[in-house]
């Protein structure tokens, strides 16, 4: 049996974003920039220095047609509605303080996402590399990033920015080798293993102090996985909805990527040697993703490779999914871009 290959063609943007220091006290000399509003009438009024604060929205490769982003929780009472309409520059009072800008809700394509359909799952904390998942009402998924957000104390300096990357099925996304293979299943004491193929990869990065490359994957239930092309299934309820695919439940689901040193081939020991330590547990819901109104499988967390990405042999990995004491596992192959 020819194990599945996963060929994911990765090519790295480097972004330099400018970082400013933490913020100090207000100087009564400072040169801060701004724009001076004075009220108008038969009596003096006092100035308050606001500045313009720049928005993005999206990413080089999708593009957001329209967002809400609320401004909440400054301690001079300005709240609002950012829109498209304000990507030039949203105004904020300079020396004001805890203010957050949290990305609601955009459309992509026409098709609207939020944070509160089925699937999705919000920001923790806003703060810059803090993720979420927005969802739209067929299930689509879209994983946003905080890049940078509003400061504790409101300078001239200030970027509100979210990016995000849509996981996609297409080719772009990740190629099969022309002899596509199955997945590999070790079943043990005649427990099911877990009936998953999968349909997409996507290389994120590089980690900065590693060199390791980055990743996320996305497996959908199937009837047969060893079927030269295996249906897709709906899941039935579990732990929670949709959890089950054929006898496994995500709830009893763990998984890793590891370099691969078994020539493709796994035993049962060297499968359970891997996870002597635990692996990475699936978020229900937030890590389910739906397509045609049901469940349909789930999509890992970031994945960090073996090791530095141009050494020999780290571009050869395996993803190994556990339900139990049974296993099902996918051959990866990384093959860099030649720029």
């Amino acid at each position: 049996m020819n194990a599945k290959n996963i060929f994911i063609l990765a090519s790295c943007t480097l972004a330099l974003l400018a970082c400013s220091s933490a913020p100090t006290p207000e100087d009564p000399e400072s040169k801060d920039e701004g724009t001076m509003v004075a009220s108008v009438g038969s009596s003096l009024g006092v100035g308050r220095k606001t500045v313009k604060i720049p928005v993005s929205v999206g990413s080089p490769t999708i593009a957001a047609e329209e967002y809400s982003v609320e401004l909440t929780g400054c301690a001079s009472g300005r709240s609002m509605t950012v829109t498209q309409a304000d990507h030039g520059g949203v105004e904020l009072y300079s020396g004001d303080r805890s203010c957050v800008a949290k990305l609601s809700a955009f459309s992509v394509g026409g098709v609207p996402f939020d944070v509160i359909s089925s699937g999705a799952a919000d920001f923790t904390t806003w703060r810059p590399n803090d993720t979420a998942t927005f969802a739209s009402a067929e299930g689509e998924l879209i994983h946003v990033t905080v890049v940078a957000q509003l400061g504790a104390t409101i300078r001239s300096n200030e970027v509100i920015a979210y990016a995000f990357s849509k996981l996609r099925d297409e080719a772009s996304s990740f190629a099969l080798s022309d002899a596509v293979g199955n997945p590999q299943l070790l079943p043990v004491a005649n427990q099911e293993a877990p009936h998953f193929e999968v349909v997409a990869g996507r290389f994120v990065g590089m980690d900065d102090e590693t060199g390791a490359g980055e990743y996320f994957f996305k497996l959908q239930c199937v009837g047969d996985p060893l079927a030269v092309d295996p249906a897709p299934v709906a899941m039935t309820a579990g732990a929670a909805a949709g959890t089950v695919c054929g006898a496994t439940d995500l709830a009893n689901v763990t998984y890793k990527l590891v370099r691969n040193t078994f020539d493709s081939n796994l035993t049962i020991t060297e499968a359970e040697s891997l996870f002597s330590t635990p692996g990475l547990s699936v978020a229900i819901p937030g890590a389910q993703y739906r397509t045609d109104g049901v469940h349909r499988g789930f999509e890992t967390s970031m994945l960090t490779g073996p090791g530095p990405m141009g050494k020999a042999g780290n571009e050869r990995m395996i993803l190994i999914v556990k339900a139990g004491i049974s296993f099902t596992y996918y051959n990866v192959d990384l093959t860099p871009l030649v720029q």
